[in-house]
């Protein structure tokens, strides 16, 4: 018996269908998150916590606070509790909480206070690198003063600053110079020193001074609009608490 030639034909061109593919099987599963996007959840989770704790009516007039007065709040140990316990028992990475973690936190802490290296100085850095392994123990103990406390050297240096800022508008300025400013310091390197740094800032209060010559106005307008503008910054400075 012979087969007929469309049985043959049709017999040799059948393919057999494509089996499907549940979806899960053809996409990679999501790149496990590095350490900076744990740490941005943590420094949010921290945020939320506090101000639940501790903010209290938005509206109310913001007071000055002294040094001395700078000391963390119950709020922020009870914040530092929860977070450690999520990120032990509830976050899906199961990122633990040690020495690699801790200096990123460190870096990443220096980096949220002073993106612009314009405040803290190369012995700072130094003095603040000896909590560098030691982040991770003081969270799992709730013990928040270590970090506290460059928050405070963060805020005197600010306030000296803008202090100087408003010494430097009683000079004036030598516009024949050739000089140059980076206005964008995110890599640039710490100040060796205050030296270093004050002539950082000398810089900046002469470019914003000539900014505002060029768009038109005198020197008394200027120093006046300057002196408001840094005399708002040091007051708001002096109004962190944390």
């Amino acid at each position: 018996y012979t087969w007929p030639s469309s049985l043959l034909s049709a017999a040799t061109t059948h393919k057999p269908p494509t089996p499907s593919i549940p979806p899960w099987k053809t996409h990679p599963p999501p790149p496990r998150p590095n350490l900076l996007y744990i740490l941005n959840s943590l420094v949010f989770m921290c945020l939320v916590l506090f101000q639940c704790l501790v903010v209290g009516s938005t509206y109310a007039a913001i007071p000055l606070v002294p040094h001395e007065e700078l000391v963390p709040f119950p709020a922020h140990q009870r914040a530092a509790k929860i977070v450690t316990h999520v990120l032990y028992n509830y976050h899906y990475t199961k990122t633990p909480l040690d020495n690699e973690l801790s200096q990123t936190i460190l870096e990443q802490y220096l980096a949220m206070l002073d993106p612009q290296k314009l405040h803290f100085v190369s012995n700072d850095i130094k003095h603040f690198d000896r909590h560098a392994n030691k982040i991770d123990d003081y969270l799992k103990k709730s013990n928040v003063e270590p970090l506290f406390s460059i928050f405070k050297k963060f805020r005197h240096r600010l306030e000296e600053r803008v202090n100087y800022s408003l010494q430097e508008l009683d000079n004036s300025f030598n516009f024949t110079l050739e000089e140059s400013i980076t206005l964008d310091r995110d890599n640039s390197d710490w100040a060796l020193d205050m030296s270093q740094l004050k002539e950082v800032w000398k810089r900046r209060v002469k470019n914003e001074f000539l900014s505002l010559k060029l768009a038109g106005k005198n020197e008394s307008s200027i120093v006046e609009t300057l002196s408001e503008r840094y005399s708002g910054s040091l007051r708001r400075a002096q109004q962190l608490n944390s």
